[in-house]
Protein backbone atom coordinates (compact mmCIF):
# COMPACT_ATOMS: atom_id res chain seq x y z
CA UNK A 1 0.00 0.00 0.00
CA UNK A 2 2.41 3.01 -1.57
CA UNK A 3 -0.35 5.58 -0.90
CA UNK A 4 -0.48 5.44 3.32
CA UNK A 5 3.40 5.78 3.65
CA UNK A 6 3.62 8.17 1.45
CA UNK A 7 1.09 10.72 2.87
CA UNK A 8 2.19 10.08 6.37
CA UNK A 9 5.87 11.46 5.67
CA UNK A 10 4.05 14.36 3.52
CA UNK A 11 2.10 14.94 6.32
CA UNK A 12 5.06 14.52 9.04
CA UNK A 13 7.33 16.82 6.82
CA UNK A 14 4.45 19.54 6.31
CA UNK A 15 3.52 19.75 9.66
CA UNK A 16 7.49 20.68 10.21
CA UNK A 17 7.26 23.30 7.81
CA UNK A 18 3.76 24.56 8.27
CA UNK A 19 2.91 24.63 11.30
CA UNK A 20 2.07 27.92 12.92
CA UNK A 21 2.51 29.56 9.09
CA UNK A 22 0.03 32.03 8.13
CA UNK A 23 -1.45 31.42 4.74
CA UNK A 24 -0.48 34.95 2.36
CA UNK A 25 -1.87 34.15 -0.68
CA UNK A 26 -3.59 31.59 -3.04
CA UNK A 27 -2.57 31.28 -6.59
CA UNK A 28 -4.82 28.89 -8.88
CA UNK A 29 -3.70 27.57 -12.34
CA UNK A 30 -5.77 24.75 -12.80
CA UNK A 31 -9.71 25.71 -12.06
CA UNK A 32 -10.27 22.16 -11.89
CA UNK A 33 -8.45 21.27 -8.92
CA UNK A 34 -10.47 23.75 -6.41
CA UNK A 35 -13.68 21.35 -5.94
CA UNK A 36 -15.47 23.69 -3.27
CA UNK A 37 -16.76 27.00 -3.60
CA UNK A 38 -17.97 27.58 0.13
CA UNK A 39 -16.07 28.66 1.65
CA UNK A 40 -14.49 30.09 -0.93
CA UNK A 41 -10.58 29.72 -1.54
CA UNK A 42 -10.17 33.53 -0.50
CA UNK A 43 -11.12 32.78 3.11
CA UNK A 44 -8.19 31.26 4.02
CA UNK A 45 -6.18 34.08 3.53
CA UNK A 46 -4.85 35.25 7.11
CA UNK A 47 -5.46 31.58 8.52
CA UNK A 48 -2.63 29.94 10.28
CA UNK A 49 -1.75 26.17 10.21
CA UNK A 50 -2.27 24.24 13.26
CA UNK A 51 -1.77 20.61 11.85
CA UNK A 52 -1.39 18.59 8.93
CA UNK A 53 -2.19 14.57 8.77
CA UNK A 54 -3.43 11.98 6.27
CA UNK A 55 -6.98 10.64 6.16
CA UNK A 56 -7.49 7.73 4.31
CA UNK A 57 -5.99 8.87 0.92
CA UNK A 58 -5.56 12.46 1.54
CA UNK A 59 -3.69 15.39 3.11
CA UNK A 60 -5.68 17.52 5.79
CA UNK A 61 -3.88 20.56 6.41
CA UNK A 62 -6.26 21.87 9.33
CA UNK A 63 -6.26 25.95 9.88
CA UNK A 64 -7.55 28.06 12.27
CA UNK A 65 -10.97 29.03 11.91
CA UNK A 66 -11.72 26.30 12.06
CA UNK A 67 -11.10 25.68 8.04
CA UNK A 68 -9.54 22.57 6.32
CA UNK A 69 -7.84 22.08 3.31
CA UNK A 70 -8.29 18.52 1.42
CA UNK A 71 -5.81 17.68 -0.84
CA UNK A 72 -6.27 14.69 -2.93
CA UNK A 73 -3.14 14.10 -4.97
CA UNK A 74 -4.66 10.88 -7.05
CA UNK A 75 -1.53 8.85 -9.04
CA UNK A 76 1.05 11.90 -10.21
CA UNK A 77 -0.08 14.61 -8.21
CA UNK A 78 3.05 16.32 -5.86
CA UNK A 79 3.52 19.31 -3.18
CA UNK A 80 6.49 20.50 -3.21
CA UNK A 81 7.88 23.74 -1.10
CA UNK A 82 9.70 26.33 -2.45
CA UNK A 83 11.18 29.48 -1.69
CA UNK A 84 8.59 32.58 -1.52
CA UNK A 85 9.74 34.12 -4.90
CA UNK A 86 9.22 30.76 -6.66
CA UNK A 87 6.64 30.57 -9.99
CA UNK A 88 4.42 27.86 -9.99
CA UNK A 89 5.35 25.66 -13.11
CA UNK A 90 2.86 26.87 -15.75
CA UNK A 91 3.22 22.70 -17.76
CA UNK A 92 2.28 20.64 -14.27
CA UNK A 93 1.44 23.15 -11.23
CA UNK A 94 -2.05 23.29 -10.03
CA UNK A 95 -1.77 25.47 -7.33
CA UNK A 96 0.57 27.98 -4.93
CA UNK A 97 0.02 28.93 -1.63
CA UNK A 98 2.27 31.22 -0.08
CA UNK A 99 3.85 31.62 3.52
CA UNK A 100 6.17 34.01 4.83
CA UNK A 101 8.80 31.93 4.63
CA UNK A 102 7.97 29.88 1.66
CA UNK A 103 5.73 28.54 -0.89
CA UNK A 104 3.73 25.25 -1.09
CA UNK A 105 3.12 24.19 -4.65
CA UNK A 106 0.62 21.12 -5.74
CA UNK A 107 1.53 20.03 -9.58
CA UNK A 108 0.37 17.05 -11.17
CA UNK A 109 2.24 15.44 -14.29
CA UNK A 110 -0.83 13.63 -15.75
CA UNK A 111 -2.18 15.30 -18.52
CA UNK A 112 -5.88 14.35 -16.99
CA UNK A 113 -5.50 16.38 -14.17
CA UNK A 114 -7.16 14.97 -11.25
CA UNK A 115 -5.80 15.99 -8.38
CA UNK A 116 -8.32 18.26 -6.01
CA UNK A 117 -8.38 20.75 -3.18
CA UNK A 118 -11.61 21.08 -1.21
CA UNK A 119 -11.50 23.87 1.35
CA UNK A 120 -14.29 22.99 4.07
CA UNK A 121 -15.37 24.63 7.64
CA UNK A 122 -16.52 20.59 8.68
CA UNK A 123 -14.16 17.62 7.66
CA UNK A 124 -17.96 15.27 8.21
CA UNK A 125 -19.17 18.33 5.33
CA UNK A 126 -16.55 17.39 2.28
CA UNK A 127 -18.19 14.81 -0.20
CA UNK A 128 -14.51 12.96 -1.30
CA UNK A 129 -13.31 12.37 2.13
CA UNK A 130 -12.81 8.72 2.80
CA UNK A 131 -15.10 6.91 5.56
CA UNK A 132 -14.09 3.67 5.88
CA UNK A 133 -11.51 2.12 9.15
CA UNK A 134 -7.66 2.90 9.05
CA UNK A 135 -6.26 -0.35 8.09
CA UNK A 136 -3.60 -0.33 10.97
CA UNK A 137 -5.84 0.34 14.14
CA UNK A 138 -9.07 -1.98 12.80
CA UNK A 139 -8.79 -5.41 14.45
CA UNK A 140 -8.26 -8.31 12.58
CA UNK A 141 -11.80 -9.54 13.12
CA UNK A 142 -13.47 -6.60 12.30
CA UNK A 143 -11.34 -6.24 9.08
CA UNK A 144 -12.83 -10.23 8.71
CA UNK A 145 -16.40 -8.75 9.07
CA UNK A 146 -15.95 -5.69 6.78
CA UNK A 147 -14.81 -7.76 4.18
CA UNK A 148 -16.83 -10.57 4.15
CA UNK A 149 -20.09 -8.05 4.35
CA UNK A 150 -19.25 -7.74 0.74
CA UNK A 151 -19.24 -11.10 -0.69
CA UNK A 152 -16.53 -9.72 -3.26
CA UNK A 153 -12.87 -10.30 -4.32
CA UNK A 154 -10.31 -9.76 -1.55
CA UNK A 155 -8.66 -6.77 -3.58
CA UNK A 156 -11.67 -5.08 -4.37
CA UNK A 157 -12.91 -4.76 -1.04
CA UNK A 158 -9.31 -3.81 0.21
CA UNK A 159 -9.29 -1.33 -2.00
CA UNK A 160 -12.74 0.48 -1.11
CA UNK A 161 -12.21 3.69 0.61
CA UNK A 162 -15.79 3.11 2.65
CA UNK A 163 -14.75 -0.14 4.06
CA UNK A 164 -11.01 0.37 4.85
CA UNK A 165 -9.31 3.52 3.87
CA UNK A 166 -5.91 4.50 2.47
CA UNK A 167 -4.88 1.33 0.26
CA UNK A 168 -4.91 1.83 -3.39
CA UNK A 169 -4.30 -0.03 -6.68
CA UNK A 170 -0.92 0.37 -6.94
Amino acid sequence: MPEMPELEVYAENLTTLLAGREVLAVQVLNVFTVRTADPPLASILGHRVDVVRRHGKRLVVSLDGPLHLVFHLKLSGRLRWHPPAAMLNRGIGCLKVDFDEGALHMTEASKQKSASLYVVSDLAACPDLDRGEEPLTVSLSKMKELLSAENRQLKSALTDQRLVMGIGNA
